[in-house]
């Protein structure tokens, strides 16, 4: 006997659910053909799935001589009572009024018997039909007629004649194992997909939001909105439909929401871009090739104390720390004690000459060099004279230092430069512009009660001298240009043809006090002050000097920490502004 009897748990289990959709079933009719389990799609799968396998146990039980569900033939022999069930089980007996109720809800007419595998009972076509027998189930209106001669059966436990007159059972082709269908919750149940009701999709874009950036955006057209998938994002969806959050991811994304749009429900598709944080992209930073030829420090530092404290620092820009390039500024300071010469000078090489930063190099140390003899000779011998006559009548004396004191020095010292490159260029066969750079030259020194300072520029950045207390700023420097908007002057030998022109390019200061006199390169102008208004406003530099840097930098010569200070302040952030930055101070002793 093939054993094929259901487990309790499972038995009352299946009649559990058979049991609560019976009221349903009366109500669908029947099929026409065959039994199908997508003819009944009210049902859900394991409903299906139950009432197919009841049917099939059924027909079994009607055509073979022992039954193992129930365990009784004989509806009326009595059950030990050992084995009778719990008040919460059910089994299922051969018992007339379960095949009674059973038949209110199948057909008693040909139906198929084919085992449901997922394809053939998806498909409902009929491939073995075989009969109920009409002496069990009752037929009702418009099923077989009594007395027509049927196709015999296929099932469990048949017995089919020997030749010798014995009986001998066939082997139950059509068995449906009880725990596939007891197990639905792990195996998918058979069948055609149940209809579901159409849910419409919309595809839309929002507004763009940025990484690490509080976000807002009122989602509108729609009603009683959810957010299914955030994709990641971290947003939330409010009552109102307002999706907001702060993203950590960058791209685009799809968002998945779901509401009603016209009493429809929707899905949304909803497509966002988050711009990643500049901040990150430009904070990538790859150390230079140190041994390469004309490789420099990423970062400079240096101090002097003279009648004045002067300190200078120059950082490579991103542009080029986010590529390993190298920091194409250089900066040279020097002070020659009490009553000394204060000499400072900067230079930006050009981003687009190849060796720009040897250029600027070049620039600085030659001009520095120069510089100590240069005033030895033509300023410290008249520079008291002159000055008391400048005290007196200030206009009729500035063309005289400027011409007499001042061209011979600053402007040759740079002039110098110019030609040092040239030759340098041309020993290693290169064209001069492959040096390109700016240079700004200040010197500075008390005479007296006062201070005296001039200047030289060519090129960008810029020379300024502030005096805090009388809300006083002062550019030393010509506003350069080149040949097109955007670009700059560089030094080169050309520059000093014309000495009405080179004149023009010196600045002088006489004042008794001040708060500090400033040298830059465009790394630090243009973020700061971008324009030569900007440069001369007060209020702008009371802004850096008592909120910015100032604070930031505590500039004395007691500071420990002061080139630390110096160097983290000049990597300030700064939208579209990544070339080096260079910046010497020159802060009166009384001051530092």
């Amino acid at each position: 006997m093939t054993d094929n009897k259901l487990p309790p748990s499972d038995l009352s289990l299946a009649f559990d659910e058979l049991e609560n959709a019976l009221d349903e079933l009366q109500a669908l009719p029947p099929p026409v053909d065959s039994f199908c389990p997508a003819d009944y799609r009210g049902l859900n799968s394991a409903e299906q799935l139950l009432l197919y396998w009841l049917y099939t146990q059924s027909q079994k039980r009607l055509n073979a001589p022992e039954l193992e569900l129930g365990d009784r033939a004989d509806p009326s022999e009595e059950i030990p009572a050992d084995e009778a069930p719990g008040p919460t089980k059910k089994t299922l007996g051969n018992d007339q009024s379960s095949m009674t109720k059973l038949a209110d809800v199948l057909p008693s007419h040909s139906i198929s018997a084919v085992h449901p595998t997922a394809n053939e009972l998806g498909a409902c076509e009929p491939e073995q039909p075989f009969v109920v027998a009409p002496n069990t189930i009752e037929p009702s209106s418009g099923e077989l007629e009594p007395g027509v001669p049927q196709e015999p059966t296929h099932s469990q436990n048949a017995e089919t004649p020997k030749t010798d007159g014995t009986v001998e059972q066939e082997p139950d082709t059509q068995a449906i194992e009880p725990q596939a269908v007891a197990d639905t919750e792990n195996n998918p149940p058979l069948g055609k997909p149940i209809d579901m009701p159409r849910i419409d999709q919309i595809e839309i874009s929002v507004r763009n939001a940025r990484e690490d950036q509080a976000y807002s955006q009122l989602i509108e057209g729609f009603s009683e909105l959810t957010l299914e998938d955030d994709a990641g994002t971290g947003f939330e969806l409010t009552s109102e439909g307002v999706l907001s959050g702060i993203p950590r991811l960058t791209g685009s994304v799809t968002l998945r929401l779901r509401g009603l749009k016209d009493e429809r429900e929707t899905q949304i598709n909803a497509r966002v871009s988050i711009i990643p944080d500049p901040r990150k992209i430009w904070m990538k930073s790859i150390a230079s090739d140190q041994t390469a030829v004309f490789a420099k420090p990423d970062t400079d530092f240096g101090s002097e104390v003279g009648d004045a404290f002067v300190v200078g620092a120059s950082v490579r820009g991103r542009s080029h720390a986010i590529k390993g390039g190298y920091r194409d500024d250089d900066f040279k300071i020097k002070t020659h004690g009490e009553g000394g010469w204060h000499f400072m000078v900067a230079c930006d090489g050009a981003g687009s000459a190849q060796l720009s930063r040897e250029g600027s190099r070049l620039a600085a140390d030659t001009v520095l060099e120069a510089l100590p003899s240069l005033t030895a000779k033509h300023i410290d011998p008249n520079l008291d004279e002159i000055l008391a006559a400048y005290l007196e009548h200030p206009e009729s004396v500035i063309d005289k230092i400027k011409n007499k004191l001042i061209y011979p020095v600053l402007p040759d010292a740079a002039l110098k430069a110019a030609n040092v490159i040239s030759e340098v260029a041309e020993s290693h066969n290169r064209p001069a512009t492959d040096y390109y750079t700016t240079i700004l030259i200040a010197i500075s020194r008390r005479v007296g009660e006062h201070w005296f300072t001039a200047t030289f520029t060519i090129g960008d950045g810029g020379i300024v001298i502030v005096d805090m207390p009388n809300e006083s700023v002062r550019p030393l420097c010509l506003p350069d240009s080149g040949e097109f908007a955007g670009q700059t002057r560089f030094l080169m030998k050309s520059e000093f043809s014309d000495a009405r022109k080179t004149i023009d390019r010196i600045f002088v200061d006489v004042r008794k006090e001040f708060t500090a006199l400033a040298i830059m390169t465009d790394g630090i102008t243009d973020p700061l002050f971008p324009t030569d208004k900007a440069l001369a406003d007060p209020a702008n530099w009371a802004k850096f000097w008592c909120e910015n840097f100032g604070k930031a930098v505590k500039l004395s010569r007691d500071n420990t920490e002061l080139e630390t200070e110096f160097i983290d302040w000049m990597g300030f952030f700064s939208k579209g502004n990544h070339d080096d930055r260079t910046m010497i101070v020159l802060v009166p002793e009384d001051c530092a």
